[in-house]
């Protein structure tokens, strides 16, 4: 004959019972505010239980409901979604609703947020038809980013793994980063790049000559339909063709 083990009741659940039983009370009495009243009391109540959480390092810890009137897109995102994907992520947030927040940071002086990332789930939750269904309101959670660089960093961070990215965008971050003074090395760490990459970012960005080393000229093709200028020596006197093993 099978025995069935029955559970003991521990203190431990004991005392969870009586927390979710304490605030019953308050749900109620949020429940008879106005929708602002809600909204500002939940965003609260959330933070506060943010503070003691285990996993209070982490944003997604605290997801806050903010007007989307107060989130603003960013102006360096080199990150690019397609038609067909942007489609679909309209259906997606139309049939499964908002799975995933927009991820920002706080702008300062209480004047609103600025994406990080997610740009196009808050391009798809500012729409009137889903805007209409969220009360106006975005979810975000929040970085702990302070300058304009590491938010640029962060928004990087987020887009390689995912999608295509703008050549031009990404440059400018790295331009940005390297008037702000990063070392090659710093930029590298934070954007998950080589060498390699963060050379071809200056280089696009047109920062090459900030490198304390001469460039050999690239290779061009003559395929006959054009003439092809050689620019002139910079010491006045005749250039020299490059060789194979002069072509970086």
């Amino acid at each position: 004959m099978t025995q069935t083990k029955v559970r003991q009741p521990s203190l431990f659940g004991s005392v969870v019972d009586h927390l979710v039983e304490d605030i019953e009370p308050i749900c109620q009495e949020i429940e008879s505010l106005s929708l602002e009243q809600q909204i500002e009391a939940l965003n609260r109540i959330r933070a506060r239980l943010h503070e003691v959480s285990p996993f209070r390092d982490e944003p997604t810890d605290l997801v806050l409901w903010v007007p989307g009137d107060d989130v603003h897109p960013n102006d360096w995102n080199p990150n690019v979604v397609y038609s067909p994907e942007m489609a679909l992520l309209i259906l997606s947030v139309d049939i499964d609703h908002f799975t995933q927040p927009v991820v920002t940071h706080d702008r300062g002086n209480g004047t609103g947020w600025v994406v990080t990332d997610g740009e196009h789930r808050y391009q798809v939750g500012t729409m009137p038809k889903f805007s209409r269904r969220l009360r106006g309101y975005l979810p975000v959670t929040v970085t702990d980013t302070k300058t304009d660089e590491e938010h640029m960093a962060s928004t990087v961070r987020h887009n390689r793994a995912r999608g295509a990215h703008k050549l031009m965008g990404m440059s400018l971050i790295v331009d940005a980063m390297v008037r702000a003074g990063w070392t090659d090395d710093e930029i590298g760490e934070q954007l998950g790049m080589d060498a390699d990459e963060i050379l071809r970012m200056r280089q696009v960005g047109g920062v090459a000559a900030t490198y304390d080393r001469p460039y050999n000229r690239a290779w061009v093709v003559d395929d006959g339909r054009q003439d092809i200028d050689t620019p002139a020596d910079p010491d006045g006197g005749e250039e020299e063709e490059d060789g194979p093993g002069d072509v970086d």
